[in-house]
């Protein structure tokens, strides 16, 4: 499952996960790590812990309630990741399509799991 996540002004302390479909299988106590996909962050950084799931009002999503894997009142110390030695996902350094690599040749997307 993906999902993105942000903070709010308001309680920073405890970040959302959102845009998350009704039916997708999330519990409380899940685990929420990066994927890596957006080409910022590395795979696999622990982002939290699930500690809520509410319904969005009238709508077909829901969100989740994050508690941070660090206390920030508590940070002390902080690594600034310039550069990965992962190359970045299939996802992100594939061309667009309709773009040609060649010319007459357009790029056609790749099935899953291939």
């Amino acid at each position: 499952m993906a999902g993105i996540v942000e903070g709010s002004g308001i309680n920073p302390q405890n970040p959302h996960m959102v845009n998350i479909a009704r039916d997708a299988d999330i519990i409380k106590s899940d685990k929420i790590i990066t994927s890596g996909f957006g080409g910022i962050f590395p795979k696999g950084l622990l982002v939290g812990d699930v500690v809520d799931i509410v319904n969005d009002e009238g709508g077909l999503l829901k969100y989740a309630v994050l508690k941070p894997a660090v206390d920030f009142d508590r940070l002390e110390e902080v690594l600034v990741i310039v550069r990965s030695r992962e190359p970045l996902p299939e996802a992100l350094t594939q061309t667009p399509i309709g773009k040609t690599t060649q010319p007459g040749q357009p790029v056609q997307p790749k099935e899953a799991g291939r």
